[in-house]
């Protein structure tokens, strides 16, 4: 079984909104780490994103989900790059969630 990343919309543009240092060090946590092994890297979620998973860089998270080809490819889905600021509005988990709509 093979796999790839790719990177959502919302991945994108998450990711330019950030500092450049922080793109780099993201794109090399991606490389390094989550295209080896996208569905044992990082640490799943829980509660409404469940179906996710995500990874630290530094004060940064990466998120992403797997999707599975009918050819059995296993393809990791960058959907957000954000800083982690619990409890804040602008946290990386509060802002992915709103950007995929996704309730609490």
């Amino acid at each position: 079984m093979t796999s790839r990343t790719t990177f959502h919309r919302v991945g994108v543009e998450s990711l330019l909104a950030l500092p450049k240092k922080v793109q780099k060090q993201s794109l090399k946590k991606v490389r390094e780490v989550i295209d080896s092994a996208p569905a044992e890297a990082g640490y799943p979620l829980h509660g409404s994103l469940k179906d996710y998973r995500g990874i630290h860089t530094g004060r940064y998270r990466i998120i992403w989900r797997i999707l599975e080809l009918r050819d059995g490819e296993e393809i990791a889905e960058i959907c957000y790059v954000g800083k982690r600021a619990e409890g804040d509005r602008e946290d990386a988990y509060e802002e992915f969630a709103r950007a995929f709509d996704i309730p609490e």
